[in-house]
């Protein structure tokens, strides 16, 4: 039986309170959860896409550059730090994720068909990769220009948004591969916080119970870890083993860059809603915003099962969805959110505001 066939047991050393916090996020403790996601879908093809018409693209055109493909070439691999805006033109270009051995493929790009997902408006590193299968032509858009056409081209953005949340749903899917894993006890307080964090950040993962592995030996020394390193976690880019929920923040590419000197506009400590917020309102009046959240985004509401008195939801909203919905909205609108980041101190000094973080 391989790690992706196997059924977790049970385990006795998580409290129920801890079981249900699980619960809440979705991790309860069955086959089902070995996901970070929703129920299936079969693999897209190019038809499933938006395409885009020659006027949306003419549209584009101003905020990037026209560049030919050769079959081969690679627009994005994942794990990359940085990943442009990509819009095929003329061609057609293959996404694929690396699952531990396999690289296998979740989409084909054609023609008016743009790149990426989610993940360029959540600030994380590609989880995909993205390689021509033909010759062709795209537009490329650097990061920069991207945000920017986000925040002024209304109806395009709003086309982008939207197909980028159906693609993250798509990579979330139960049947979907995954290049982020998590292995280690389900009965682990250190693994449920990675999980936890994994959930609330919106990261596709799959998690392994390495208790439920038949031969958890082998699967331990293909990844070139011990049994004491766990919880491990895999993402495109490392093997982490026993880390924080920051170390993976950091190899996911949301955490806190370690630069002095920084100066924002607008600095909010805490994305509980209120938080998030603020952001959304600063953002979108063109502040340089920036959110600094110790433990996970969402705060308390991100744990609930339901929030009953949150204005403009007459029927109540399931709290891990207010949070998807307020973090996009304001990433979107330009606002970065750094989590979990630790806020230490809080002083003036020349008529600036100095915040000031911890270094672990």
């Amino acid at each position: 039986m391989s790690e992706q066939e196997a059924t977790p047991k049970a385990r006795g050393s998580l409290n129920e309170s801890q079981r249900a916090e699980l619960a809440l996020f979705g991790l309860d403790l069955s086959a089902a959860s070995r996901r970070g996601g929703s129920a299936s879908r079969n693999r897209p093809s190019a038809a499933d896409w938006v395409t885009l018409d020659e006027t949306q693209l003419s549209t584009l055109a101003p905020f990037g550059s026209e560049r030919t493909f050769e079959v081969g070439d690679v627009f994005f691999r994942a794990g990359d730090t940085s990943q442009d805006f990509v819009v095929v033109l003329q061609g057609s270009v293959n996404v694929s994720v690396h699952d531990d051995t396999t690289d296998t493929s979740v989409g084909r790009h054609e023609s008016g068909q743009f790149l990426g997902e989610l993940g360029m408006l959540l600030g994380q590193r590609p989880l995909v990769s993205a390689v021509a299968t033909t010759s062709g032509r795209a537009l490329v858009i650097s990061p920069e220009s991207f945000s920017q056409l986000m925040h002024t081209l209304v109806d395009l953005s709003d086309i982008i948004f939207r197909e980028f949340v159906a693609r993250r749903a798509v990579l979330t899917a139960a049947s979907a591969p995954t290049s982020v894993r998590i292995i280690g006890e389900s009965g682990s307080a250190l693994s449920m916080a990675l999980r936890a964090y994994a959930v609330r950040s919106q990261v596709p993962h799959t998690w392994v119970d390495i208790t439920t592995v038949s031969d958890a030996a082998a699967l331990l020394e293909r990844i070139g870890v011990a049994l004491d390193d766990l919880p491990v976690v895999i993402t495109p880019s490392d093997v982490l083993r026993r880390p924080t929920t920051g170390q993976l923040a950091a190899s996911l590419g949301v955490a806190h860059d370690e630069m002095p000197d920084l100066v924002h506009d607008l600095i909010i400590i805490g994305a509980g809603p209120a938080g998030l917020g603020a952001a959304v309102g600063g953002a979108s009046e063109g502040l340089d915003t920036l959110v600094l959240e110790a433990v996970g985004v969402g705060g308390q509401a991100g744990a609930s099962s339901r929030i009953e008195n949150y204005v403009g939801f007459p029927n109540g909203v399931r709290g891990a969805d207010l949070v998807a919905a307020a973090t996009t909205q304001a990433m979107r609108l330009g606002a970065r959110i750094d989590a979990p980041v630790q806020v230490v101190a809080l002083r003036s000094d020349g008529g600036q505001q100095i915040v000031e973080l911890s270094d672990h």
